[in-house]
Formats: C-alpha cells, structure tokens, sequence
C-alpha cells in the first residue's frame, strides 16, 4: 500500500544573537538560535502528521504569543540534539493547519482561560 504524501510547512522557531560570516563569498548566518530553530523543525517533522506544525522556544512564545488569559499552542518538552545536554528542551506546539484544506485537524485556535 502506497502511503499518501502529505504537504505543507512545519517550522522550529527561536530567537537570538546571530552573526554574519562570508562563506565562499556568500554571507551566511551563524548562532545558537538557527541551531534550536534547525532542532526544533526536526522534531516537528517526526510528529503526526508532520504538516502545518511550528515548534517555537519557551521565550519566542514567552514575548510574542503569550497573552493574558490567552493560551496558544500546547507545552512540550522535547530532547534537541547537542542542545542542553541531557535535559529536556521546554517548548510550544501550535497547529498551523488552514481551516479551508479540509483535514481533520482543527485550525489554530486560542483558548480563553
């Protein structure tokens, strides 16, 4: 049985400090926050169905998702690969899914506390 492919985005968010280097003339970027986001995407990827999920860090929900009374996305705690060592990586899970596509996943959607 062939299995379906799936489409769509899935995304690792994080932010910080990042610095510009020339690599065979191409300015490119390096920094932990690429590291985390390049993490945090990989396991988004794993996940069922992988498509149209974001993984952010605990401080980009923290400054640009977390509202008073207002819940968005769902707590995790992930291991990321050279990130922490062996302790678990708190982040947040938020469904991206386009209510228009039809699937059985349910739209982002905020929750009234």
């Amino acid at each position: 049985m062939r299995r379906r492919q799936l489409i769509g985005v899935t995304f690792g968010i994080d932010k910080g400090p990042l610095t510009p280097v020339t690599i065979f003339g191409v300015e490119e970027y390096i920094g932990r926050a690429i590291d985390v986001a390049c993490r945090l995407q990989k396991k988004v990827e794993h996940g069922e169905p992988p498509t149209y999920k974001a993984l952010m860090s605990k401080i980009v929900h923290r400054e640009y998702f977390a509202l008073p009374g207002v819940e968005v996305g769902t707590k995790k705690e992930e291991h990321l690969k050279n990130i922490l060592g062996d302790r678990a990586f708190e982040c947040w899970e938020v469904d991206l899914t386009p209510p228009l596509l039809g699937f059985s996943e349910s739209p982002p959607t905020a929750k009234q506390h």
